[in-house]
Formats: structure tokens, C-alpha cells, sequence
């Protein structure tokens, strides 16, 4: 199996396709991806569901992923590793936050598909992807500041939905 290792610290790319021309692979990287349009099938980890518009999925390093798209499709991909807020060059000195907070990202596999708890979560999160894009494309002398900080935001939000939806299936399953 194929393991894409990241080129940067951050990447942010944006993807319309008709068809998934990749094989199923692995990341050495975090991964959130944003379906702006379309439908289809996401495969993590040898589980298939379906994914629509709107849908947020959250991708640990080295979770097996790959899509089938039904309907031609936009992604946002923001891919970033943990250097990205525990490197030298990090002003807020997030990297005791990130060791914390990427233990409950990189094991909350057993929630699959889209993991947002809220509509008005979901909007702010699809805002700041958006945001980030724009910022990543400008990158100008307060870009790198600005995506850390909305990065940030968007992990935080995630957190508490996974925490969220564990803490409501471990009392369902009691």
C-alpha cells in the first residue's frame, strides 16, 4: 500500500473530480477534508460510507483512505503534520496544546464519516476552510499566524465533537 508523506509542514489543495483516480493509501499526515459539491463513497480503513455535500471528515496518519465519486465532486484537502504547530518557527507555542489535542484526533477512528456535531459547528468550520484557502493563496507576512490560529479553531471543534459523540455512545451502549 501506497503511504503519501507530506511535502510542507501545511498543504492546502483544492480537487474537482468526475472520478477517483487513485489507488486506496496511507498518510504520514493529518488530513481534513471538506466536500464543497457531490457524492459518493469514502472508504477508511476497509469501511465504506457515503459522503454528500457538506460533509467534514477528519483523516489520522495512516488510516487507509480512498473515494468513489457518484457525482463530480469539490474537495478542500488541508493536510498538515504535527511540526506544523510544534516547529521552530511556531509564535504561540502551540505544541503542548497539539500533543493533547492530536491523541483524541489520531484515535478517534471508531466514529466513521462525517464527525460534526452541529449545524452551526459545521458552518463555522466550512467558513474558516475557506478562509484558509484564501489565506494560503495570498500568503503575505501574517498568512502563516492567521491559518495557524483558524486551524487551530477548526481541531478544537473537532475535538469536541469526537469527545461529544463518545461520551453519548459510551452512555448509549451502558
Amino acid at each position: 500500500m501506497n503511504t503519501e508523506s507530506a511535502q510542507r509542514a501545511f498543504e492546502l489543495y483544492v480537487e474537482e473530480l468526475s472520478q477517483w483516480g487513485k489507488r486506496a493509501h496511507k498518510h504520514n499526515f493529518f488530513e481534513i477534508v471538506y466536500v464543497e459539491r457531490g457524492s459518493g463513497f469514502q472508504c477508511i480503513n476497509e469501511h465504506e460510507f457515503a459522503y454528500s455535500a457538506g460533509n467534514i471528515f477528519l483523516l489520522p496518519p495512516l488510516d487507509c483512505h480512498s473515494f468513489r465519486v457518484k457525482e463530480p465532486s469539490k474537495f478542500y484537502y488541508i493536510r498538515f503534520t504535527d511540526y506544523f504547530f510544534t516547529g521552530a518557527d511556531n509564535m504561540a507555542q502551540y505544541g503542548d496544546w497539539f500533543e493533547r489535542i492530536s491523541y483524541v484526533l489520531a484515535n478517534y477512528n471508531r466514529i466513521p464519516g462525517d464527525i460534526i456535531s452541529t449545524e452551526r459547528e459545521r458552518n463555522f468550520i466550512i467558513e474558516n476552510i475557506k478562509t484558509v484557502h484564501h489565506e494560503y493563496t495570498v500568503s503575505d507576512g501574517y498568512s502563516h499566524a492567521i491559518i495557524m490560529g483558524i486551524v487551530a479553531s477548526i481541531l478544537n471543534i473537532l475535538a469536541r465533537s469526537i469527545e461529544t459523540r463518545y461520551v453519548v455512545d459510551a452512555i448509549d451502549s451502558d
